[in-house]
């Protein structure tokens, strides 16, 4: 099977995979063996030896399903996220085949942005808002006025009534730098005109409708993450002369975040927990659910304690509305879902990530797009100091997607794979007049 057939038949594979993975039912094992089925037909696309990042990915995932066998004492409760990480695990591998030229890369992001539009528009609706806890009085009443569909979840937090306004909110965090990036690069790229307005109208949709729900998460590490990424895209996009205004606009963010988090005011919609014995609502603090995590991963540092495992044996149990998900901390929930092997796993990742993204920033072409992967990244692991958009939660797939883009900015120009849809859209020709072939009918040369 040739190259371009095989990566076609493995995004295939995923689509059909992913509304069985990201929303578990009984038909769970028919989701993943497609996704496994697209990881293989993905892993086979190229003969040559696999990267450290495909490596780091491949065994993160491998770690997940040792630790469903062996470790976890509640393998239901592991499922949703093991699930939601072999998606994951396939979308990366399949970005990183396809995104094999500068005006691959370019098609993938449009996608991208497609993507995190469709994502802005669902959440309005289908978002689990935090009514009963909401840090500002007058977000009350927008909550209530909010369309809303009623919808059980099945999820890594249990079944719950509607998806998670920080874990959204982290998403929007995230994206929101290649969302206001793609406009900028898509003026001078070579793609078709309907590209172009593919990839503005997605970008002009998906960039406020997510500016518009951090405000309305109330999510301090949201913002944060966000003004973090924003700032980080500024100073690595554009020329040094501007560093000295962007150095200043990135001190008065930090200043700002930490005025948010380590405030003196005790309001409901500046408190912190960082400095109280508990929240306005009685809920455990970030203090006490740090303790209970660095606890239980100095006690089984190989292994962790399984995935999802955290909030039963840290003595959590959910009541009501009120639970702790995880442990707040992406890295401390890392090394409770996949042990201390896990933790070097994703170092690893990021670390090619990075070299991968400094390569990006020194071509002219892609040195935006690079900067926007990084600013996207790096938003995601700032939230991830205080919060977490744990490694197999919902959201995986795509903040996996977007440093599968980032490492593809780092790698020498070659032909793309992709299937004749992309180069069509890249080019706004059939592909056969794309690749300067003879069209069925015409003479031959």
């Amino acid at each position: 099977m040739s190259s371009t057939r095989r990566l076609s038949l493995a995004w295939v594979c995923v689509g059909l995979a992913a509304p069985l993975l990201l929303v578990p039912t009984r038909l769970w094992p028919l989701g993943a063996a497609l996704a496994t089925l697209g990881i293989a037909a993905a892993w086979g696309v190229r003969s040559a030896r696999l990267a450290v990042d495909e490596l780091a990915v491949g065994g993160l995932l491998l770690l997940g399903v040792v630790s469903m066998a062996a470790v976890t004492s509640d393998p239901a409760a592991g499922l949703p996220r093991l699930l939601a990480l072999t998606l994951a695990t396939a979308v990366y591998l399949l970005i990183k085949r396809t995104a094999a030229g500068p005006k691959a890369m370019l098609v993938v992001a449009v996608g991208l942005s497609v993507g995190a539009a469709a994502v802005a528009c669902v959440a309005f609706v289908a978002t689990d808002w935090p009514e009963p806890y909401a840090k500002a009085a007058l977000l009350v009443p927008i909550y209530r006025r909010l369309p809303r569909l009623d919808v059980l979840v099945p999820s890594s937090q249990g079944t719950v009534a509607g998806l998670s306004a920080n874990e959204i909110a982290a998403v929007g965090a995230s994206f929101l730098p290649i969302l206001l990036a793609l406009p900028l690069v898509v003026r001078r790229a070579a793609l078709a005109r309907g590209g172009r307005w593919v990839a503005v109208a997605s970008a002009v949709v998906a960039a406020p409708l997510f500016a518009l729900y951090l405000l309305l998460s109330a999510s301090r590490a949201a913002w944060l993450a966000a003004a973090t990424g924003f700032v980080v895209w500024l100073w690595l996009a554009f020329p040094a002369r501007r560093r000295a205004t962007l150095l200043l606009v990135a001190i008065g963010v930090m200043v700002a975040g930490l005025a948010l988090q380590v405030g003196a005011v005790r309001s409901a919609a500046l408190t912190t927990d960082l400095l109280w014995p508990q929240d306005l609502w009685g809920r455990p603090t970030r203090y006490e659910i740090w303790s209970r995590a660095w606890a239980l991963l100095t006690s089984n540092p190989l292994i962790g304690v399984g995935l999802n495992a955290f909030p039963t044996r840290a003595g959590f149990v959910r009541t009501g509305d009120q639970g702790v998900p995880h442990a707040h901390d992406l890295w401390l929930q890392i090394g409770l879902d996949f042990g201390l092997p896990g933790v070097v796993l994703v170092l690893a990742l990021l670390a090619r990530f990075a070299a991968a993204v400094r390569r990006g920033l020194a071509s002219a072409e892609l040195r935006v797009l690079a900067a926007a992967t990084a600013g996207g990244v790096v938003a995601y692991l700032v939230f991830g100091l205080i919060d977490a958009v744990a490694v197999g939660a919902k959201p995986t797939a795509l903040i996996w997607a977007l440093v599968a883009l980032g490492v593809s900015t780092g790698r020498p120009a070659t032909r793309s794979v992709a299937h004749p849809a992309a180069e069509r859209l890249e080019t706004g020709r059939r592909p056969e007049v794309a690749l300067g072939l003879p069209q069925v009918g015409s003479p031959s040369p």
